[in-house]
């Protein structure tokens, strides 16, 4: 009863015209009970919320590298968190980042090629989305990128005016980004380092993103030979043995976007037992949303058995 009373006067803050950095700490830690309590909830408010604050914040300086770089650390993880909540939650809105103009800033190679990783350079651990996401700035950027494309594609079809040689020239451009990040090692250790951890979210983040970048471009077909390359290729990732669970629940976009575009039943097995966190005690592995990402894939899987392959998935 406390706890709802203390949700409902947290609730004011949604109606604010400007928010502070405390509401964005509050923002913040309400869409991580959300996900904790397996991702439903009013969480896009919140993100909103979120962005708001760092759209306040970033469009004080022109360079937004240098509002990044020099900002009070809270205020730096506040912003990559938004970031990233903004990156996530336009793969499942369908809708273009929030906050694109400033990763294109940050995170672009076309406008800021001093931050994105190219080159065998890398960029300033103030800049860098590692340390806190496990994902690459580069591949963070094709992963936004790739939403407002689909936006794009969507309305375009919507005209009937979809040019599908600018679409496949479009998403193989970005693709070939991804192709500049430095790939994890092929073997692990029975205990990873943190180090190890962040490389094998960053690798495993990078796959799932070509194959969400080419179901945009192909449509999200199963069957489609390149689709089922970069499934494949991201899969092997996810099914590896001493898998932390910490990588798991971090890479749920990844199982998600695979689980739902794989045909393989022993892909689908593979990724529902990760899902289940074994490693973990059971009151441990039914807190966030892993279970409802397992429940959502297998609600997919059982509706792609009774459609025809010639349908997308929905």
């Amino acid at each position: 009863m406390k706890t709802r009373q203390q949700y409902d006067e947290l609730l004011q803050v949604l109606t604010k015209s400007q928010y502070t950095k405390d509401d964005a700490c509050a923002a913040i830690c309400i869409i991580t009970s959300f996900i904790f309590d397996g991702g439903a909830g009013a969480w896009q408010a919140w993100v909103g919320v979120l962005c708001d604050y760092v759209h306040s914040v970033l469009r004080r300086d022109p360079d937004p590298r240098h509002t990044f770089e020099h900002c009070a650390e809270t205020t730096r993880f506040i912003i990559k968190v938004a970031i990233w909540f903004d990156v996530l939650a336009a793969v499942t809105t369908q809708k273009a980042p929030r906050l694109l103009e400033y990763i294109r800033k940050l995170f672009s190679p076309l406008e800021s090629p001093a931050v994105a990783r190219g080159g065998g350079s890398l960029p300033p651990l103030e800049l860098s989305m590692m340390s806190v996401m496990g994902c690459e700035n580069l591949v963070l950027w094709v992963l936004a990128e790739a939403s407002a494309l689909s936006v794009w594609k969507c309305k375009q079809e919507a005209r009937g005016c979809l040019s599908v040689q600018d679409l496949i020239k479009r998403a193989v451009n970005l693709e070939a980004h991804l192709d500049t990040t430095r790939a994890s090692p092929l073997t692990y250790n029975p205990t990873l380092t943190l180090t190890d951890a962040r490389a094998l979210s960053a690798d495993i983040f990078r796959r799932a993103t070509r194959v969400y970048l080419r179901s945009i471009m192909l449509g999200s077909f199963p069957n489609v030979r390149e689709i089922v390359e970069s499934v494949d290729e991201a899969i092997a990732l996810l099914r590896r043995p001493q898998m932390p669970s910490s990588v798991v629940r971090s890479t749920m976009f990844a199982f998600l976007v695979c689980g739902a575009l794989t045909h393989d039943e022993r892909h689908r097995q593979e990724l529902s037992r990760k899902l289940d966190l074994e490693e973990e005690e059971p009151a441990e592995s039914v807190v966030g949303n892993s279970l409802s990402i397992k429940k959502l894939l297998e609600t997919i899987w059982n509706e792609r058995s009774k459609s025809s392959p010639r349908q997308p998935v929905q």
